[in-house]
């Protein structure tokens, strides 16, 4: 007996030993949550991938300047707020799910001096459906960082204040995609701004999920003096998914994607324009200004193909880059 109830002691302290380190982990002044109820002011910090599964009133708005997000130690961080439902009144061309929000904080723009001006919690991307307001009972939030993040929400219609640590767990990634030039490599402006930068990656959600694309480009001599922004801006950019709602049968296979989107070659003077054909948008850059573009499909199952092309991306590759987020619907 004298030795069960040692056993049993030993047991005790390292249960409660485990809790507390598991409570010292935890951002002080945040509570754990795998499911959670949305408050007036809701903040999540987070590291690394997250979830946490909201129930919120229908009818709560949520508008670009009741957004903060901050990171540390991190080059991005997305946010993907998504109802848990289909939405029969979704365009087909975005998917089931698109009544959604997203957020989106990348280092190589977001930190540019040309930002400056803004509080450092603006300093993001905002996405939101219109009107922004919630028309579902549950609301799955999908968390990406590299370093850690911190986002505060301020939903008009609700009381009271959380801040919570997302434990969800879900199968999906967020990645900085690799960059190849055509035809003269992306190690110098001259390679970068006479020809086409482009790259791809392919993710399998083994199931009904979500993907997008996002790619964001500065230019090279932004904030250099006089002859700022003049030269080496991006002239025209694109990105594509395979397969996707207009060529659902189409290869989620990198290799069979070797520039980007499609297979045309960019070692001519045609490639750029070409490019531009093959891809879902193409959108022309202002000089100075860092530019950001995206798209999603809330319709994705199983393996999934991004890629993304650039016309004359005369830029710093640290300040070019593209990004895929892809997530499996369904938070545990």
């Amino acid at each position: 007996m004298r030795t069960r109830l040692l056993g049993l002691a030993v047991t005790l302290l390292l249960t409660v030993g485990a809790n507390s380190a598991a409570r010292a982990s935890l951002p002080s002044g945040f509570q754990p949550a795998g499911r959670a109820v949305m408050a007036g002011t809701t903040t999540l910090r987070w590291s690394g991938q997250a979830g946490v599964v909201f129930t919120l009133p229908v009818g709560a708005t949520l508008q670009d300047n009741d957004v903060d997000l901050t990171t540390s130690g991190a080059s991005f961080a997305f946010v993907r707020l998504v109802p848990e439902n289909d939405d029969a009144s979704c365009p087909a061309s975005f998917g089931p799910r698109c009544r959604t929000w997203q957020f989106d904080w990348i280092r190589a723009i977001y930190a540019d001096a040309a930002y400056n001006g803004e509080p450092p919690g603006r300093r993001h991307y905002v996405g939101a459906p219109t009107p922004a307001t919630w028309r579902f009972a549950k609301m799955d939030a999908y968390l990406f960082t590299d370093g850690t993040a911190t986002l505060t929400m301020r939903w008009h219609g609700l009381r009271g204040s959380e801040r919570l640590t997302p434990t969800g767990r879900f199968r999906g990634r967020a990645a900085k995609v690799s960059a190849d030039c055509a035809p003269l490599g992306c190690g110098s402006s001259m390679g970068r701004s006479n020809g086409v930068m482009y790259g791809g990656s392919t993710f399998d959600l083994k199931g009904r999920g979500w993907v997008d694309v996002r790619s964001v480009f500065a230019s090279d001599n932004l904030g250099e003096g006089p002859s700022t922004g003049t030269n080496n801006q991006v002239h025209d950019q694109a990105y594509c998914m395979y397969p996707n709602p207009s060529e659902p049968h189409a290869s989620a296979v990198a290799a069979d994607h070797p520039y980007g989107c499609g297979a045309v070659p960019s070692n001519t003077a045609e490639a750029s324009d070409a490019a531009m054909l093959v891809a879902n948008q193409a959108a022309s850059s202002v000089p100075s200004v860092a530019t950001s573009y995206a798209t999603y499909w809330s319709g994705a199952s199983g393996p999934v193909y991004f890629g993304f092309r650039a016309n004359g991306a005369g830029l710093d590759p640290s300040r070019a880059q593209g990004f895929g987020v892809w997530f499996r619907y369904g938070i545990r």
